[in-house]
């Protein structure tokens, strides 16, 4: 359980992310009153681990961020982190339950951005409400490259 409250973010690869390492699992992220601003900040919320390490992410919730602009994306999920990583690569990760809530962005390449597996369905009840993404490249919702609606 941890609680990211009224922060400022700018340069990195991400303003809050979730993994690598992952594969004991992670669950209760809340992230809210936070303000994220730079062309140099690469993604706002980012989840990243792939099936090296497994392990489900789950209960990611985000609200009432202001972003002027970032590098990437509002919400990057990827499922294919790392595909060069020698290892045992019989670990699915499962990533379910994040929302986000009010979060508004000025300028982005894409809005929400999904990187997962073409044969399993591992990524479950993403819900985005009351936001806005304007100035988007890209692409608003992208499931491994291609548009995609949320709904």
């Amino acid at each position: 359980n941890i609680i990211v409250r009224n922060c400022r973010m700018k340069n990195g690869h991400g303003g809050v992310v979730v993994g690598s390492e992952i594969s004991g699992g992670y669950r209760n992220l809340f992230v809210e009153n936070c303000q994220m601003d730079s062309p140099l900040l690469d993604r706002v919320i980012r989840i990243k681990t792939n099936n090296c390490r497994g392990g489900i992410i789950e209960n990611i919730y985000v609200r009432n961020v202001e972003v002027g602009q970032c590098k990437e994306a509002v919400l990057k999920i990827n499922l294919i982190y790392d595909p060069k990583e020698i290892c045992n690569r019989g670990y699915a990760p499962i990533v379910r339950n994040v929302y986000l809530d009010n979060v508004n962005c000025k300028k982005s390449q894409y809005g929400v951005y999904i990187d997962a597996y073409d044969d399993r369905c591992n990524v479950t009840n993403i819900e985005v409400k009351n936001s806005s993404f304007d100035g988007v490249e890209k692409g608003a919702f992208l499931l491994n490259g291609q548009a995609a609606d949320l709904r």
